[in-house]
């Protein structure tokens, strides 16, 4: 791989510009086990501020930048330098300046990338093996067909043409802790969301091999909600 990465700033100077009588540019430049190329564009140089002035004044700028490279190229082939620079003065008070940056790398063997693949796959199965959703993880909402909305004292749900009342998870579990059922009926709708806010030793170890810097508080969640589209019996 070759290419060539365009980085475009424009530099408000504190006073006005008539001429940059010299101007320089260096560069540091580092390539992290992460796959980043990291570093900073120093461009430093003197000017007049009026055209007749014998006097020269300094400008000094620090440009950080950072290029995050594709997986499938192997780092340690990576090598990056200035390709081309060239600036401009506009309004006679900013400095506008144009680097590319030449980025070239080989990419990984196929047998490595395959290994990379496969570590993925197997910590996302392990992932899924891992979740456990304890009772006070899990939300039932039932959106209750209201039939005769006129003679409700408080405003429900509407959804077209129905008014709905809501059972959350509360009423919904002291409900079942008595009569063991609910009765649905036609038009009813139940919702159901399971979080689980634990994390699994396969998150600990993809952070690990892929440095990734996550929430502590990152969750897994899971939702559904139907439609009942038979009134249930009372028996």
């Amino acid at each position: 791989m070759k290419q060539i990465v365009p980085f475009k700033k424009e530099l408000p100077f504190k006073t006005k510009v008539s001429e940059i009588t010299s101007i320089s540019l260096e560069r540091e430049i580092n390539v992290e086990e992460e796959g980043i190329i990291t570093g900073v564009f120093h461009i430093t140089g003197n000017y007049k501020m009026n055209e007749g002035s014998i006097n020269r004044d300094e400008f000094s700028f620090d440009l950080p930048f950072d290029i995050t490279l594709d997986p499938r190229y192997d780092i340690s082939t990576v090598k990056a330098d200035i390709d081309d620079f060239y600036y401009d003065i506009i309004n006679n008070d900013t400095l506008s300046v144009n680097i590319d940056l030449f980025i070239e790398a080989e990419y990984l063997s196929e047998d490595i990338t395959k290994k990379e693949d496969t570590l993925e796959e197997e910590i996302e199965n392990e992932e899924i093996e891992e979740v456990r959703v304890e009772d006070n993880d899990v939300k039932e909402d039932i959106q209750v067909l209201d039939e005769n909305p006129s003679k409700k004292t408080t405003t429900g749900t509407v959804i077209g043409d129905n008014v709905y009342y809501t059972k959350y998870t509360t009423q919904v579990m002291d409900e079942l802790s008595t009569s063991k059922r609910i009765q649905l009926k036609e038009g009813d709708i139940i919702s159901v969301k399971v979080e689980n806010t634990n994390t699994t030793i396969a998150h600990q170890l993809r952070n690990f091999v892929y440095k990734v810097t996550g929430n502590s508080s990152s969750t897994i969640t899971a939702e559904a909600s139907g439609m009942v589209t038979t009134t249930g019996t009372t028996k």
